[in-house]
């Protein structure tokens, strides 16, 4: 177990930052329960898993006031970040890119 952290390091946006931090560095959704428990054992402080739900709330509320082209949605069992609907097709020219280059690679490899 880490050390917690100083009680005077921690402040009211601590844990909104902490779910923030730990969402978008999963590369699998993460349950509240998950998320407590992580910022728990940074911090000592224990919170329910509703205050993590409540917290990805306050998040979304955020991104949406500021425009961002992603939120954190609840994605089989957990939650995730993901961008919104209206920028898929951006996110699929990417990667469509990305799957011709990778195409291209093979192809050369194989002749």
């Amino acid at each position: 177990m880490m050390e917690p952290v100083q009680p005077d390091r921690v402040t009211a946006d601590t844990f909104d930052q902490a779910v923030e931090a730990l969402v978008f560095a999963s590369d699998v959704p993460l349950r509240a329960e998950d998320l407590v428990r992580a910022y728990g054992d940074v911090t000592g402080a224990e919170h329910p898993p509703s205050d993590a739900d409540a917290a990805i709330e306050r998040l979304n509320a955020a991104y949406r006031e500021s425009g961002r082209a992603f939120r954190i949605h609840a994605w089989g069992g957990g939650y995730r970040m993901a961008t919104i609907d209206t920028m898929a097709p951006f996110v699929q020219s990417l990667f469509a890119r990305e799957d011709e280059r990778r195409m291209s690679r093979s192809l050369l490899e194989t002749l």
